[in-house]
Order: C-alpha cells, then sequence, then structure tokens
C-alpha cells in the first residue's frame, strides 16, 4: 500500500486523522528536520465549529470562466449550505479550507500555471474537484479532458483518477431564456451545461458536519513533505549510481577490500605455520640438551675417584640438613640446577647416607 493509500484510509476516522497526523510528524521530524520545523505551527489548527455555509473556493487558469461558473453555481440554491467564491490572499496556502474547485481550460491541456497550482492543492487541501470549462466552444475538450487526467495522474499521483466534469457556463444562460417558451429544450441545455451535475458533486465532497478538516489537510502536507524528501533521496542514489567516477571508486574500494581479505588470510597462515615451526625446533632443541646434560652427567660420575671424591662429599654435606629446615645454596643458572639435582640422585642411590654424631648426613665411600 503507497502513502497516498494509507493517508487514504486513515482519513476514514474522526480521530485516527490527527493520531496519525502526530505519528507522520514525528517521522518527518525524524529525518526531514528542517521541513518538520516548517510545518511545526500547522499541527496546532482546528476548524472553526458552529458556521453554517461552507465556502468553496474556485480557482484555476486565468479567462477560464471562472467568475461566471461562480455565478451560475451561487444561482442553483442561494440559500444553501454551500457558497462558491473566487480564490484571494487571504487564504493563503489554503491549509484552513474545507474544500476547492479546480478549472481547466478545454482550449488545451494544462500549463505551468495550473500544474503550480495542483501543487500547492496537493499539499494543503483534502477536497478537490475539477472540472474543465468551455466545452461548448472545443469540439476536441474529450481528448484535452483525457490529456489533463493524464497529467494529474503522473505530477500529484493522489489526484489519479479524479472525475474531470464538463461544464459550459453560456448554456445554462440559454436554458434561462428558454424556460418559458419552450421547458423541454431548456432542461436540456441545463443537462448539456454540467453545472448542475458538478453542484452535486461539490455537496457530496463538502466535510460531515464536525469534521477536523484542517487535520486532514495538515495531513496531506505532511505527507507531500515526506513524498518530496523520498523523491529527492531516489533522484540522488540514482545521479550516483549514473556518476563514472563514484562508480569508479565503487570499484577501487570493492577491490581493496578483496584484497585486504586475502592478505590477511595469507599472513595469518605463515603465522600459525612460523609457530608450529617453533614449537617443534624447540622441542628437538630442549630433547638435544636433555641428552647432553645427562651423557655429561654419567661421565662425570663415572670419573669422580680419589680427591675429587672428597670434593665431591665435601659440596654435598656441607649445608646442614633436619627435618624442619634445609637450605640450598641458589644455583647461578637452570643448567647448573638440572647437573646439580642428577649428581645428587646418582650419589644418593650408589652411596647410602647416615647420620653423624653432630646429625650430619655424610657418604660412605665404598671399599
Amino acid at each position: 500500500m503507497s502513502t497516498y493509500d494509507t493517508t487514504r484510509t486513515a482519513l476514514g476516522g474522526k480521530h485516527a486523522t490527527r493520531m496519525l497526523c502526530d505519528e507522520v510528524f514525528r517521522t518527518l521530524e525524524t529525518y526531514e528536520p528542517t521541513s518538520a520545523a516548517t510545518l511545526s505551527g500547522l499541527r496546532s489548527l482546528r476548524a472553526p465549529r458552529g458556521q453554517s455555509t461552507t465556502e468553496v473556493v474556485v480557482t484555476g487558469r486565468a479567462n477560464s470562466g471562472t467568475s461566471g461558473l461562480i455565478e451560475a453555481l451561487n444561482a442553483i440554491n442561494p440559500h444553501g449550505p454551500v457558497v462558491f467564491r473566487e480564490w484571494d490572499h487571504d487564504d493563503d496556502n489554503g491549509i484552513m479550507l474545507p474544500i476547492v474547485l479546480m478549472l481547466f481550460d478545454a482550449a488545451g491541456p494544462i500549463g505551468s500555471t495550473e500544474l503550480g497550482e495542483l501543487r500547492r492543492l496537493n499539499k494543503s487541501v483534502d477536497k478537490v474537484v475539477f472540472a474543465i470549462t468551455k466545452t461548448d466552444m472545443h469540439l476536441n475538450w474529450r481528448q484535452v479532458r483525457d490529456r489533463d487526467a493524464q497529467l494529474l495522474a503522473i505530477h500529484t499521483p493522489r489526484f489519479t483518477g479524479a472525475e474531470i466534469h464538463p461544464v459550459a457556463t453560456p448554456l445554462v444562460h440559454a436554458a434561462n431564456d428558454r424556460r418559458d417558451a419552450d421547458p423541454h429544450a431548456a432542461q436540456a441545455l441545463a443537462e448539456s451545461a454540467g453545472v448542475d451535475a458538478l453542484h452535486a458533486a461539490v455537496l457530496e465532497n463538502i466535510p460531515a458536519p464536525g469534521t477536523d478538516y484542517v487535520a486532514r489537510n495538515v495531513l496531506w502536507g505532511i505527507t507531500a513533505a515526506l513524498q518530496e524528501a523520498q523523491a529527492t533521496r531516489q533522484r540522488i542514489g540514482r545521479d550516483i549510481q549514473n556518476n563514472p567516477e563514484i562508480n569508479k571508486l565503487h570499484r577501487i574500494r570493492a577491490e581493496l577490500l578483496r584484497k585486504r581479505g586475502v592478505g590477511r588470510s595469507d599472513d595469518l597462515t605463515a603465522v600459525r605455520a612460523d609457530i608450529q615451526r617453533g614449537r617443534v625446533e624447540l622441542g628437538h632443541s630442549i630433547n638435544e640438551w636433555a641428552r647432553t646434560t645427562a651423557g655429561l652427567t654419567r661421565s662425570e660420575i663415572d670419573a669422580l675417584d680419589g680427591p675429587h671424591w672428597a670434593t665431591t662429599q665435601h659440596e654435598f654435606v656441607r649445608s646442614p640438613v633436619s627435618a624442619t629446615n634445609r637450605t640450598t645454596p641458589a644455583p647461578r643458572n637452570t643448567s647448573e640446577h638440572s647437573l646439580t639435582s642428577v649428581r645428587c640422585l646418582h650419589l644418593r642411590s650408589l652411596h647410602p647416607m647416615s647420620p653423624n654424631a653432630n646429625n650430619r648426613m655424610t657418604l660412605r665411600r665404598p671399599n
């Protein structure tokens, strides 16, 4: 469902219009704060109450027979609930108008003047009725009317499918002149004029009493602002897509991202391989060092004899050992600590220790 269809659906309820108006305005504030600031003062407007008549404002191209049509419409029911008048400067953008009658000329399709008027009505008036004048003077008025309907759908999609009523004001005067002489001919001329049918169409679109038609007008204004913002962004998007320089930058960016990902994967694989290789080499180095150290230790133990044995015994027993405390000089490095530990283990296994009179552990030299 389009934005216009959503708005039309909401206009069916009396209170839903004002609620939807506030909701759409908050959306406009989020995405288009400048437009929202322009329309913020319109939200407090309310439709006047207690009016006995409804004014229908008539607008359109100059010399389209506006004054004569207004006179003919007001003459149908002079004391009725509807009064027709021309658009004036006090109407401003039409936000306070309940209904507007837009006139087209059968002399040719609508131009820039009518299109500008239609854009204004699209933003500010809920109820708009369309008519094409001077159909008695131009035999091709049907083709002109069809073209006007196409232009309405193109430039103001909200009015797509709107009926354009044909009107020939001079035929009204001719019907009045023949009313007494030939009533049947007068009635035929009045029907051909189309003024009565236009008057009835206007009455059908008059807002019901108590309807907040100003809220509806404001809602259309906010909706139009959202539509303009959307159209602007779409136009910018098309310009970006069709710009060769920007497309070139997009391709360069995509290529850089692709290469960055490939390089990162290769680097990560290389680092992991280096770490694994380092682990293997470190394991081999430790095993080689352990084998070398163990061989040297066994060679030294096997070579212990004579004065060397006394020196080793002295180094081993020079620190007192008790059940509660044992102090061992800190080795100068890890290799020395490992070598000393291995030596002690071999000495303990080969030469049992026994305590002496001074609570010292001495090694018994084998015979």
